[in-house]
């Protein structure tokens, strides 16, 4: 199997593509359906949050500055919430 960066990092734009509706708008991030679309009607869960703004953060160290944003809105929902919830 050869590596091929291009496909890899298209792959990984499209996961994060993907992954960018999951915000919801009440804190934290949403479950989301097979096709993207945030299940807002299912509450927003403390693991599902934190892997989320890892993967934003992420996001951003590879230079995708518009993940800023949302490692922003899963640090400060961990902030206002407890963790306990």
């Amino acid at each position: 199997m050869t590596f091929d960066a291009t496909w890899l990092e298209a792959e990984g734009d499209r996961l994060l593509a993907f992954a960018r509706a999951s915000v919801h708008p009440d804190g934290g991030f949403a479950w989301l359906d097979e096709e993207g679309s945030p299940q807002l009607d299912r509450p927003a869960e403390l693991w599902i949050s934190c892997r989320m703004t890892h993967v934003f953060a992420l996001a951003h160290l590879m230079g995708r500055r518009w993940a800023g944003e949302l490692v922003d809105h899963g640090v400060v929902e961990r902030r206002a919430e407890p963790l306990d919830r």
